[in-house]
């Protein structure tokens, strides 16, 4: 009776985390989409392009943060899940003096390469060189602070604490949108102006995490300078390993918009970067879940309960998968229309790049919570040395195509799609090498329901949006279908028989309500 008890308050708890995250998702993409057609109209196309290519450049290494980010929430959260306090204090810091010194190196490596890279390499607008450079400087500011604050985060999600993270974040966003606000009454160089409030919405970010992990936890109260050595070892281990599909991820996006830059100038810098940020607002609707649910899979395991880490694992999976089906599918229509209400400029090919970046993120939404099994079990190494190798190949073979053929920049896209295919295959593989996955299951009861639905919901509002003239109307009348027909054929193909009671319950007693 007791583990029953366990079981249904730590689903109560994944639940209420869950609500805190998509809150906090609702009101920073809300803001985020008021601030990207005043950020695009203050500095225009060139300066917009110019500082997403910077800001690129500086994010190439933030591997260096993702890849122990996840590891030490896994370390963390495995200690919380062992009752070990004395170990959370020592993981503590030894995590933030790793991060202190790798922020040093960092800034030497930024320094010397960042220089060299923005002088001989990158195509800027004429008369914008120091402009450029000013920017760089902030930007590399606000990377470190954000390098150094990954400790704190990491504490934050480990104890589940989710209600703080989503208020600042919500804070960070609405500082963010006063300063894009800001910007068009500023007579100064706008470019600069919005890299220096950038840097100082950064700087109140990290001081609120680090007063509240001073005041909240007790292994945050007595930073020492000091480095435990077994524990050290065992998280640069899984964070090295952990570094390939950082640096996979990080060249993916940020490799792909440098290349851009070089090949096509800061026109292709603009179109991506407003891609990303789509992409990006529709990650969102996934990274939320996966932030609530990775940490109670890892306690899971750490306390034995292996069959209940697998019924989350495969339940949060199908849940990532149609949260990101029903945004994606409705975005992908009506994309045109969308970018031009949104937009007082779209740029060439925006269009099209963000259709291809949604239909990358739909394919490895189907797998990607199977990451979290590896993370529990501490199992990273090949899952790493294999899928995330296959990301790795996006932009040398993007750069290789397009030295014999740069006449269309849509190119590097399809790469990254049909990569993205390949990402899933190797993923499902090593996980039933590694992990013990029952493929057969989860191709049955996951994958091809999944398949099946995406197919009956694009197909069907594909031909019902053409029916119509595009216009905001329509874009409301097919995100309405897209939810209408995704929970009518989820309900009845998409999910296993258990999950289907669970989900017609729990309408059943919201009508009810």
């Amino acid at each position: 009776m007791s583990e029953n008890n366990n079981v249904t308050t730590n689903n109560k708890r994944i639940a209420k985390n869950t609500v805190a995250l998509y809150c906090r998702m609702f009101l920073t993409i809300a803001l985020q989409l008021y601030a990207v057609p005043i950020v695009l109209r203050t500095l225009g196309v060139d300066d917009y392009g110019l500082y997403s290519v910077i800001g690129g450049f500086t994010a190439l290494f933030s591997f260096v943060g993702s890849s122990m980010a996840s590891g030490a929430q896994r370390f963390f959260a495995f200690a919380i899940g062992e009752g070990n306090k004395d170990k959370m204090v020592s993981l503590f810091n030894t995590t933030l003096t790793i991060y202190n010194v790798m922020s040093l190196a960092t800034i030497f490596i930024f320094e010397v390469i960042g220089i060299w890279f923005i002088e001989y390499k990158m195509q800027i607008p004429e008369g914008r060189t120091l402009a450029a450079h000013i920017v760089f400087q902030f930007s590399i500011i606000s990377f470190i602070i954000g390098l150094i604050s990954v400790p704190y985060n990491a504490v934050v999600i480990a104890h589940e604490k989710m209600d703080i993270f989503a208020y600042i974040s919500i804070g960070s966003s609405l500082l963010k949108l006063l300063s894009v606000i800001s910007l068009q009454f500023i007579g100064y160089d706008h470019l600069i102006t919005y890299a220096l409030l950038m840097l100082l919405v950064s700087i109140i970010e990290r001081v609120f995490y680090q007063v509240y992990c001073h005041l909240k936890f007790e292994e945050c109260k007595q930073y020492k300078w000091t480095f435990d050595g077994e524990l050290g070892k065992n998280m640069l281990t899984y964070s090295g390993f952990n570094m390939i599909g950082a640096i996979a991820m990080v060249l993916r996006r940020q490799g792909l918009n440098i290349l851009m830059n070089l090949f096509f100038g800061t026109l292709l810098n603009a179109a991506h970067a407003i891609a990303s940020q789509i992409s990006g607002i529709v990650e969102q609707f996934v990274s939320n879940l996966y932030v609530a649910s990775r940490p109670q899979i890892t306690k899971y395991y750490a306390s034995g309960q292996i069959q209940q880490m697998w019924t989350l694992t495969f339940r949060s999976s199908v849940l990532a998968y149609y949260l990101v089906m029903m945004v994606a599918i409705a975005a992908i229509i009506e994309m045109p229309s969308v970018l031009n209400i949104w937009l007082t400029e779209v740029p060439q090919y925006t269009v099209n790049i963000s259709r291809l970046f949604l239909v990358c993120l739909l394919m490895e939404t189907a797998t990607n919570q199977l990451i979290g099994v590896f993370q529990a079990m501490n199992q990273i190494k090949w899952y790493q040395i294999f899928s995330s190798s296959v990301l790795l190949l996006n932009v040398p073979v993007a750069y290789v195509i397009l030295k014999f053929n740069s006449e269309d920049p849509l190119i590097p896209y399809y790469i990254q799609a049909i990569f993205s295919f390949f990402y899933v295959v190797s993923l499902l593989i090593v996980s039933k090498k590694v992990s013990g996955l029952n493929i057969k299951t989860f191709l049955s009861n996951v994958l091809f329901r999944e398949i099946l639905v995406t197919c009956i919901v694009m197909t069907s509002s594909y031909y019902f949006a053409r029916m119509f003239s595009p216009s905001l109307i329509r874009i409301f009348a097919t995100t309405i279908m897209v939810v209408v027909l995704s929970i009518c054929s989820i309900l009845v193909i998409g999910v296993d028989k258990n999950d289907r009671k669970i989900l017609i319950t729990m309408i059943k007693n919201k009508l009810v309500k």
